[in-house]
């Protein structure tokens, strides 16, 4: 078994400028299987550093590590003699990743439309469990599934962004297991897929403490085709613990940054309150029935039944919400906004609405849990 050393090095200096975690890949002819490669993963002073178990990708079995250089050398010498030991022939060396193509670049900034998706975690209150998903193990795999099928859109090779850095090429079933071991210690992360004979991007993002994001772009494409793609898409997503889901401009993280209008750090910390309160009225979102019950008037909305407690909100007129493309820094009409907050009504979330029930910032002296 050899090793490729500057492979190595060259894939931890693109995911961690060389200084803690890796992806190794395993390049054989021979036919292996995860379970066989996962019992050859040696302890190496009571732990070899990896952060999960095989998984297979494009061009060989892939594994993800997290340690400093000196502390990898042996432990990577040992797993080689254990792989050459049972028989496996072949490589040893890091996954390399795929640079950013000339088109890509030219509208990766553009602004794009974005699905979110709000799920409740198990844990209660925002509670910080230090990995993307808080939730439902099982349920998160599905969540996935439907991400990663939704952006690959018939491809069967999807790149994933691991620590927020460099990209990676995987199969599907691949791309699936990088993001859950990725997930178990990152609060984000992320995948893309790239449709150049269609000029267009998907992006997904699952984020703590529970949100999951598909983004599709350039938005100065047909923005009718754009909000269906992106609407089926929500519709179709797991409905299971689902608190709310919002066809937006803005990422989870910008969105709740930019809203004056309420106290996004205790939204954020108190998903417990999603599937009752929403920070701002979309064009289109997912309701719940709780939701529903603390609107003023809907009468300018058409609402679909999806399930028992899940309602598809829409406005009559998607124009004025979706038709213009717009940046980070900009909103819709502010007439439009404030006639959609007062159809809305109290299951927006606000100052208000926080003093009355009691909570405050996280951040806060006064209660910095």
């Amino acid at each position: 078994m050899e090793i490729d050393w500057k492979g190595i090095a060259r894939s931890a200096r693109a995911i961690s400028g060389g200084q803690g975690e890796n992806l190794l890949l395993l390049v054989t002819e021979d036919v292996v299987d995860g379970d066989t490669l996962n019992e050859l993963i040696p302890e190496y002073d009571g732990e070899f550093p990896a952060r999960g178990v095989w998984f297979p990708g494009p061009d060989g079995w892939m594994l993800e590590t997290d340690g400093m250089p000196r502390e990898m050398r042996p432990a990577l010498e040992e797993l080689a003699a254990k792989l050459a030991a049972a028989g496996v022939q072949g490589t040893l060396t890091g996954a390399k990743p795929v640079g950013r193509p000339s088109w890509l670049r030219k509208i990766e900034n553009l602004p794009n439309w974005r699905a979110g998706l709000a799920y409740r975690p198990e844990q209660g209150e925002g509670q910080d469990t230090g990995g993307a998903w808080p939730g439902d193990p099982a349920l998160f795999q599905r969540v996935l599934t439907h991400l990663i099928e939704w952006a690959a859109d018939g491809d069967d090779q999807i790149l994933v962004n691991l620590n927020l850095t460099a990209s990676f090429p995987f199969d599907l079933e691949g791309a699936k297991s990088a993001i859950l071991t990725e997930a178990r210690t990152s609060t984000v992360c992320l995948a893309q897929a790239r449709h150049q004979k269609r000029n267009q991007y998907r992006y997904l993002t699952v984020g703590a403490p529970g949100y999951a994001e598909m983004a599709l772009g350039p938005a100065e494409q047909n923005w009718v085709a754009i909000i269906d793609t992106l609407r089926a898409a929500m519709r179709t997503a797991p409905l299971d613990d689902l608190a709310y889901g919002m066809l937006h401009h803005h990422s989870w993280s910008d969105f709740l940054s930019m809203q004056p209008d309420y106290d996004n750090r205790v939204y954020r910390h108190h998903p417990e309150l999603w599937a009752q309160y929403v920070p701002t009225p979309c064009g289109i979102q997912i309701l719940t029935d709780a939701h529903l019950s603390n609107a003023h008037n809907l009468d300018n909305w058409n609402t679909t039944r999806l399930d028992n407690t899940h309602y598809l909100v829409q406005a009559t007129d998607l124009g004025p919400w979706y038709s213009e493309p717009l940046t980070y820094y900009e909103t819709q009409e502010p007439e439009l906004l404030n006639q959609a907050r007062k159809d809305f009504g109290n299951m927006l979330f606000t100052h208000d609405t926080a003093t009355r029930l009691g909570i405050n910032s996280p951040n806060r002296a006064t209660n910095p849990s």
